[in-house]
Order: structure tokens, then C-alpha cells, then sequence
């Protein structure tokens, strides 16, 4: 978060006038991080997935596919098939 992603739309929120302070990172990250709950073990088979196709598709369109392309054939950021 503090350099961003060359070339990509990630600024770098602490290298700007006006960019975030180092507290202010450490709290987007620990929020961020606290959004995705502790890591369970997982005795599933490595390709076992279950999900709902449809709250996917709504969810790639609406947070993914800005970057990764509507097809996931990749665009500003890499392709995802």
C-alpha cells in the first residue's frame, strides 16, 4: 500500500502530498486483514470448491473484472484462465 503497483491503478498512498501516514496504512491493512477471519485447516481435497456460480459472477463483475477483463483474459492487471 505504501509504494503502490507501478503502472497499475494502485496508488502509492504513502509517497504523495496528501498520501496516507504510516498509522493510517497499518490501520487499512489491519482492516483489510481482519475481513478474511483466521485461516481453518482444511483436510479437502486440493481441488474440492463449493460455491454459489451466481453470487461469483456478481461478485467477479462487480470487483474483478474492472482489471482482470469481463472474460478474466486479463486487461490492465494479468488474466485469471
Amino acid at each position: 500500500m505504501t509504494k503502490g503497483r507501478p503502472g497499475r491503478r494502485m496508488p502509492a498512498w504513502g509517497e504523495k502530498e496528501g498520501g496516507l501516514r504510516p498509522e493510517e496504512i497499518q490501520a487499512v491493512v489491519q482492516h483489510l486483514r481482519s475481513l478474511g477471519g483466521p485461516a481453518e485447516p482444511d483436510d479437502k481435497p486440493t481441488r474440492w470448491a463449493a460455491g454459489n456460480i451466481e453470487t461469483g459472477k456478481k461478485n467477479y463483475t462487480a470487483y474483478c473484472a474492472g482489471c482482470h477483463g469481463a472474460d478474466g483474459k486479463g486487461g490492465e492487471a494479468l488474466a485469471l484462465n
